[in-house]
């Protein structure tokens, strides 16, 4: 990210500024530095955010696969019914407290990854975009042109990091995550005891490692981004309108509170970011949770003509209130985290 200085305490932070210009290089870090600071607070922001709300996200994940009908009397067991304390009841009752950190290694790994490219990759496209606008108004004959990106700008660079983020890392991860969390329901389904040693009569897969191979034997290595199309849009949606909504929180903030007390500023733009990124984001999750865990393989098409055959295109917004008590706290947590560990290593 660019570095830009705070007025009241003069450090440099590597949050995105919707005011940071091109032209800010008496503060701007090098490209190593970003990234080595990148990788570093954000893997940070990730693990800590993972660590602290996998629970919540395991239960947004099996409430979604709830959202169509199963073809089974089994799947009676748990219905569209369910809600969020349930499904967290019947979770702890059939697997104990660990089955809420069901498929955590793999995204707990890939934090660092995450968080890395997402904010580094929107403030490179933010610098080329600046850079660019520079390099027009000086051929027009503006020697003085305004270095600020508006609104749209800050979507779109948003959606340019989801995308990237979306397409290398994350549809793989959250694969591999969703597909073990499909598994655990589903011995919940049969009511099985999960701390037991009773054998289904199925395939049990043991862990990631054990859904890559079977994937990989199956499907090849593209069966590893199924559903990357509705994850990329998911992301890409979802990331914009993250940046959007934290300038503008910050922005509110800093109108309420003045240039001080720039970690609360931090915290309530991120809540503020995390609540912009599921209002858009939920359905396209949901869609996508389904179009990785049922056992046909189905299009992203497909998967929506079925909810709205069934009347339940409300399943779209299954699990929204985990989505939103994890989501919004996470994002406060993960920008808080990143601008505390950004502070640190630039005061190196």
């Amino acid at each position: 990210m660019a570095g830009r200085v705070n007025s009241d305490n003069s450090k440099i932070s590597l949050i995105p500024d919707p005011n940071n210009s091109v032209n800010d290089s008496p503060t701007r870090p090098s490209f190593l530095l970003i990234a080595r600071n990148s990788v570093s607070a954000g893997s940070m922001a990730g693990i800590t955010s993972t660590l602290m709300f996998h629970p919540l996200d395991l239960l947004r994940v099996k409430l979604q696969t709830t959202a169509l009908t199963a073809p089974t009397a089994e799947a009676s067991v748990v219905t569209s019914r369910h809600t969020a304390f349930q499904m967290f009841t019947r979770t702890v009752r059939m697997g104990g407290f660990k089955s809420l950190y069901t498929g955590l290694s793999f995204p707990l790994a890939a934090q660092a990854l995450y968080k890395a490219v997402v904010f580094s990759t929107n403030e490179i496209t933010r610098s080329i975009l600046m850079e660019f606008r520079t390099k027009e108004c000086y051929k027009a004959g503006i020697h003085h042109p305004p270095l600020k990106l508006g609104l749209t700008d800050t979507f779109f660079c948003g959606a340019i990091a989801g995308s990237v983020n979306a397409s290398l890392f994350v549809t793989p991860v959250e694969l591999v995550r969703n597909v073990l969390i499909a598994q655990q329901s589903k011995l919940m389904l049969q009511s099985v005891d999960l701390r037991s040693k009773i054998s289904l009569g199925t395939t049990h897969l043991k862990g990631p490692m054990d859904v890559v191979r079977k994937v990989l034997k199956h499907e090849g290595v593209v069966g590893l981004w199924r559903g990357a199309n509705v994850t990329i849009m998911r992301d890409a949606l979802g990331c914009g309108m993250f940046f959007v909504m934290f300038d503008l929180g910050k922005k509110g903030f800093t109108t309420i509170v003045g240039e001080k007390y720039a970690a609360f500023k931090s915290i309530a733009g991120g809540a503020i970011a995390g609540i912009g990124y599921w209002a858009v984001a939920l359905p396209l999750d949901t869609v996508k949770t389904l179009v990785q865990t049922r056992v046909s393989s189905q299009s992203t098409i497909s998967i929506i003509k079925e909810l709205a055959h069934q009347n339940s295109m409300s399943g779209l917004y299954k699990g929204w209130e985990v989505s939103f008590g994890r989501g919004v706290p996470a994002a406060a947590v993960t920008v808080a985290t990143y601008d505390f560990c950004i502070r640190l290593l630039l005061e190196e």
